[in-house]
């Protein structure tokens, strides 16, 4: 972008400013482009849908059907916590939970929720302050003829489980989904990529 400005001010220092100006908007039009389509960033966060998979062998599979039949490229799997989850281009999650990890930082006997008993798809949104969120949540959802429904804070998620970076919300309105209230990725605890 920085050489497009540079090319643009010497085209107007020569005196071309309509090509100055056509190269300007196709410069712009350009960047845009990739940044929308081929963004390797997480920006703008505005959340994701996540499905739940089998296991990485399926999640690869359903992720290059959609990428050889619809378009929508892979882009990368982490690992958090005690899922790893392949990320699409759009945005797209397909997440499956790892017993094993063998980071050593997740103890399935301190979990609240075991992950046969979590759905682990749905939609997740951004909060500032998660917690506070979904406690707020929780209170409008307590009104309602479906209660509360459970608040779960994933073990080896968060550092601070008072401030936590991602609360997990499970209600029987929710028919076959949870939802997830997070901090923006650049918030979020780093987490190990895996480039595929």
């Amino acid at each position: 972008m920085i050489g497009s400005f540079l090319v643009v001010t010497f085209m107007f220092q020569r005196g071309n400013a309509s090509l100055a100006t056509c190269f300007a908007v196709l410069a712009f039009w350009i960047t845009a482009y990739l940044l929308l389509v081929f963004n390797p960033f997480p920006i703008p966060d505005t959340g994701h849908a996540t499905y739940r998979v089998a296991n990485r062998n399926a999640a690869l599979l359903i992720a290059d059907i959609i990428e050889q039949y619809i378009g929508v490229k892979k882009r990368y799997i982490f690992h958090a916590g005690p899922t790893s989850q392949l990320l699409m281009q759009d945005g797209t999650v397909f997440i499956w939970f790892r017993v094993d990890t063998g980071l050593g930082f997740f103890d399935w006997s301190k979990a609240r929720v075991r992950a046969s008993e979590m759905y682990g798809q749905g939609p997740s949104f951004i909060s500032s302050h998660p917690k506070r969120a979904a406690d707020n949540i929780r209170a409008a959802l307590g009104k309602t003829e479906f209660g509360p429904g459970v608040l779960t804070i994933p073990a080896g998620m968060s550092k601070d489980t008072n401030h936590p970076d991602l609360v997990v919300i499970t209600n029987d309105l929710f028919l076959g989904w949870d939802l997830v209230v997070r901090r923006h990725a650049f918030k979020m605890p780093r987490p190990e990529i895996e480039h595929i």
